[in-house]
């Protein structure tokens, strides 16, 4: 019986392999282009948003002693609204939605479970400044096998971080205001809020775990979009799927965690 099922699960993990490589094996312009950008952009961008959110979240202190640092992350997170939608882009453009999407429908993302954690995403996250990456990796893996729906449109879930991360810029704004001023030489514009939103102080813990989670994840898929176009080889079609699908499933706690913050 155990042979049976190890036959089955390398069976679902070959199948996985097939789909990744009829989606990103082919050729497809641009995609050297796109990993550089990734590269020398997007990932350290997102990496230092990342360490930035869990330093703070890790604070004992109400507000760290300079406030400037709040007011930086404030900056950090208007501006990471553009480069989230430019990951969006790219992957609309390597085939990457449309990867997610096939495997969210298939029976053999309940393969993801097995999944070993490569060593690349505990450098990412290790890098991103994540408290405890490789347990948390093989959770997500967990997550993205018990719920396919994690993979299932991820254009939209990209879209759904674009506008967390706005949000999270409009509420560290609240936090600024409320709890101390902000540094005359780091000014930073409050994005708009209805009045409803503004009435009730964001829960400070909870919206830097948010974006931990959220920058934490950006790093993972960005750091293996930068190996898409090494896929048609093979060797790295596997690893590099279930990065993307670890990077998704955070990328959606903190989506969720951030939109829910202050309601």
């Amino acid at each position: 019986m155990a042979d049976e099922v190890s036959t089955n699960r390398e069976e679902m993990m070959n199948r996985l392999k097939e789909l990744v490589l009829d989606h990103l094996g082919m050729p497809r312009p641009g995609a050297i282009k796109h990993a550089q950008d990734l590269q020398d952009r997007l990932l350290p961008a997102f990496i230092e948003r990342s360490r930035h959110a869990w330093l703070l979240a890790a604070s004992p202190m109400p507000l760290p002693n300079d406030p400037s640092s709040w007011s930086y992350l404030a900056g950090q997170t208007q501006s990471g609204t553009h480069e989230i939608d430019s990951l969006n882009k790219i992957f609309e453009e390597m085939g990457v939605h449309d990867l997610m999407q096939d495997v969210a429908d298939s029976p053999e993302i309940t393969a993801m479970s097995d999944m070993p954690v490569d060593p690349y995403e505990e450098r990412i996250l290790k890098a991103a400044g994540h408290p405890n990456p490789s347990p948390v990796m093989k959770q997500l893996l967990l997550n993205v096998a018990k719920d396919p729906g994690i993979l299932a449109n991820s254009n939209a879930k990209l879209r759904q971080a674009s506008q967390a991360s706005l949000r999270a810029h409009r509420d560290i704004n609240i936090i600024i205001k409320l709890e101390g001023p902000m540094p005359a030489a780091a000014p930073v514009a409050v994005a708009p809020a209805s009045p409803s939103a503004t009435s009730e102080k964001p829960k400070r813990r909870k919206l830097l775990t948010g974006l931990g989670k959220l920058f934490s994840g950006l790093p993972l898929l960005s750091g293996n979009g930068i190996l898409v176009p090494t896929v048609p080889m093979g060797l790295t079609a596997v690893p590099v799927f279930g990065s993307l699908a670890g990077g998704f499933a955070f990328v959606t706690e903190g989506v969720g965690q951030l939109l829910r913050e202050g309601e």
